[in-house]
């Protein structure tokens, strides 16, 4: 009987490692190393949830360039030299943009969500918002 539990034990460890050593298409090991750029379909203007920016592998993205239909075409960092042109264009308009227009309002209201400027930079455009 001992023998016959051990043996169906060791079976069952030595099936569970070659399990666990397979490569499968939908998943991938632990360890192994993520996309270098965050996948495009995570912008989306049709959304009603569409991130202004997200973090991925410690770094700061946006969509730099929105196609006719609302998605996006292609991401980069907030530390690249296009964002840093001119995050305010007609291809990338983040919520922080109405700010700085002329005669801009000082709140903007959502979806029964109120915004306001949070953040500004050192010559006064508004460069991050959030709800009151």
């Amino acid at each position: 009987m001992k023998h016959s539990a051990l043996i169906t034990l060791l079976l069952l460890i030595t099936t569970s490692i070659a399990l666990a050593n397979t490569d499968s298409k939908t998943s991938r090991k632990i360890g192994t190393a993520t996309d270098d750029k965050p996948c495009t379909c995570v912008f989306n203007k049709n959304r009603m949830w569409n991130p202004e920016k997200i973090v991925w592998n410690n770094e700061e993205w946006h969509c730099s360039e929105y196609k006719e239909d609302g998605t996006c075409a292609s991401v980069a960092t907030l530390s690249s030299g296009q964002s840093k042109q001119n995050p305010c264009s007609k291809q990338t308009v983040p919520l922080y943009c109405a700010f700085n227009l002329d005669n801009a309002p000082k709140y903007i209201e959502i979806e029964n969500d109120t915004w306001q400027c949070t953040a500004y930079d050192e010559v006064g455009k508004c460069i991050k918002s959030g709800k009151i």
